[in-house]
């Protein structure tokens, strides 16, 4: 038996009160990991069914809040996703009550110095080149939510406008859209991917 699991079963049959002081600080993560295996399968007699049940009323009674918090940042997710990361992919994890308190209690009491960074970290990301490339490319066309057009309509602008007989104005009566938007679309503004 490992004695990360020696350590723990003495703290749960009450032989020690605590994990030894500096217990977490060399390998904190794989040691927390290797507990918490231990907890859901031979403790808890947990399958791949039910192991999305542990929750931090659980995890509170079985003494690992301190490793749930530090490591795993409260959230039952990353701690199964940690320790069984094939078994995660596909599936929702519902968030516990306890969670959501904390999280909205976190929320209302930011200070606006915190407030402020995260909204700048979310500025940064957005003005990030990359990123508004990458939205461009997912949201253009029909992706996008905003459209009124389908690419057969814009095909069918291209071709009349290349016919030379009709207006911005006259197409844009014809599709319900406005003369902008049409000429957006014949001077390659938008739909550039529209040939």
């Amino acid at each position: 038996m490992n004695n990360y699991i020696k350590i723990y079963l003495d703290i749960l049959n009450c032989n020690i009160k605590r994990f030894p002081r500096k217990f977490w600080i060399n390998n904190g993560k794989e040691k927390s990991i290797v507990i918490f295996k231990y907890l859901l399968e031979n403790i808890l007699n947990y399958n791949n069914n039910t192991i999305f049940n542990i929750n931090y009323d659980i995890i509170s009674k079985y003494k690992l809040t301190s490793p749930y918090s530090k490591y795993f940042n409260c959230c039952v997710g990353t701690l199964i996703k940690n320790i069984y990361p094939d078994l995660i992919k596909g599936k929702h994890i519902p968030v516990s009550n306890k969670t959501k308190e904390k999280l909205s209690y976190a929320q209302k009491h930011l200070s606006k110095y915190k407030r402020e960074k995260i909204n700048q970290g979310i500025r940064n990301k957005k003005n990030n080149k990359e990123y508004i490339q990458k939205l461009s490319i997912t949201k253009q066309g029909e992706n996008n939510p905003k459209h009124k057009l389908t690419e057969n309509q814009v095909k069918q602008i291209k071709k009349l406008w290349n016919t030379k007989i009709y207006s911005t104005t006259t197409l844009g009566y014809k599709f319900n859209i406005s003369r902008s938007s049409i000429a957006d679309i014949v001077y390659n503004r938008t739909w550039k991917h529209i040939k």
